[in-house]
């Protein structure tokens, strides 16, 4: 269970937001970081999670988990808009 302080953290997208942009994850974590953050949750309430595809969801989670230095928390939300998907994106999260 992640503890301390938590922020739904953007997802960064390049092209006018049609192309997540995966340079852009680790300076994000950096800034959150050097900012007191412990840790973000992707995708999640910040609004663009829900509107992209289950894969770009996906590869948004495992670049945040790549870019975070240890200790530094990554929860995950993983509802979608069938049970199918929320399924697919909890076992990924998982």
């Amino acid at each position: 269970m992640p503890r301390g302080a938590i922020a739904a953290a953007v997802t960064p997208l390049r092209d006018r937001g049609l192309a997540l942009d995966e340079q852009a994850f680790g300076p994000l974590i950096a800034f959150l970081e050097a900012g007191g953050l412990d840790g973000i949750l992707s995708c999640g309430t910040t609004g663009e999670g829900i509107l992209l595809s289950i894969d770009e969801r996906r590869r948004a989670t495992e670049w945040f988990l790549a870019a975070r230095p240890p200790g530094f928390a990554v929860a995950v939300h993983c509802g979608g808009q069938t049970t199918a998907d929320t399924v697919a994106l909890a076992r990924h999260a998982a």
